[in-house]
């Protein structure tokens, strides 16, 4: 069974390791290496939406994390946020898994921020995100520039 909760202090050691994976840089923002400090105080000080306009959360299956969302540029009056997901192991993609986690996620969003508008910025040449988005409901809104690289913007809006 798929479960989300946001990430806590505790959870730094596999959010550390994960985010110092260089296999999962070329589909970030933030590339690495990150210190366990660094890791700590997101954690700690800046995992909170609405206070720093961002959050990451744990995918977990049958309570063993298998990847993690972030929520980031909260807009509290447009009701929108970005959304960032990775399903970390091989034998976990394409189950269904970052679906669901994802569908959680928005659900929660809504229930606890009143978000209503999600959306996603995936390089153009990362075709199994632009499959992933599109199978969740995400419109392809348009291409852009952005950190100096082709991407795609997708968007939901969710009643």
């Amino acid at each position: 069974m798929i479960f989300i909760r946001k990430a806590g202090l505790d959870d730094w050691p596999i959010i550390h390791a994960w985010e110092n994976d260089p296999a999962l840089w070329n589909i970030t923002d933030d590339a690495g290496p990150f210190s366990q400090d660094q890791i700590r105080y997101f954690l700690q000080r800046q995992n909170d939406i609405t206070r720093h306009k961002q959050e990451r959360w744990l995918i977990l299956l049958n309570h063993s994390p298998i990847g993690m969302m972030d929520v980031f540029q909260w807009n509290a009056t447009h009701k929108s946020v970005g959304v960032g997901i990775v399903i970390i192991s091989g034998e976990h993609r394409r189950s269904g898994y970052g679906y669901k986690a994802l569908h959680a996620l928005e659900i929660e969003m809504k229930n606890l921020y009143l978000i209503h508008n999600f959306w996603a910025i995936v390089w153009v040449g990362n075709k199994k995100a632009i499959e992933f988005f599109l199978k969740c409901g995400y419109s392809l809104t348009e291409e852009i520039l952005h950190q100096e690289k082709k991407a795609f913007k997708f968007e939901k809006n969710i009643k």
